[in-house]
């Protein structure tokens, strides 16, 4: 089992913060490899944990910068809105301690968030996440 350990200095009010890498696909790299195109760089980009969110979600976007193209839609309701539609994408996180996720994560505007994406509970059901809000640390295994 691979885990890693952060610490976020003010983790109550910033939350579990975590810098990743987001990449294309293994799919997608073979992709980029037949029809002899360069495959797309890493993105550097931080990401929350998010337990309230029931799929990962990618800041609006990147996912043009990873030359990607989406795998489905899907209508998404935000405290701010309704049926918004949304593109999503299949990604492939790069987190800490070579921890390597490939999920599908929806694209959405994150406008004045001081991050560029959430880690959500389709990539959390896999492992175990600790809390440990007096140390300002949490623990994420998969």
């Amino acid at each position: 089992m691979a885990s890693f350990t952060s610490s976020v200095a003010d983790l109550e009010n910033l939350g579990p913060l975590i810098d990743l890498r987001l990449a294309v696909t293994t799919a997608a790299e073979s992709a980029f490899k037949a029809a002899d195109q360069p495959i797309p760089d890493p993105i550097r980009a931080t990401f929350m944990v998010h337990t309230g969110a029931g799929g990962s979600v990618i800041q609006s976007g990147l996912a043009q910068q990873l030359d990607l193209y989406p795998v489905g839609n899907t209508q998404v309701n935000t405290p701010a809105s309704q049926g918004v539609s949304c593109d999503i994408y299949a990604v492939r996180f790069l987190l800490p301690s070579n921890v390597i996720a490939e999920i599908s994560a929806t694209e959405m505007p994150l406008d004045g968030q001081n991050i560029q994406g959430l880690i959500g509970r389709d990539l959390l059901k896999h492992g175990v996440l600790v809390y440990i809000g007096y140390e300002n640390q949490f623990t994420l295994s998969f």
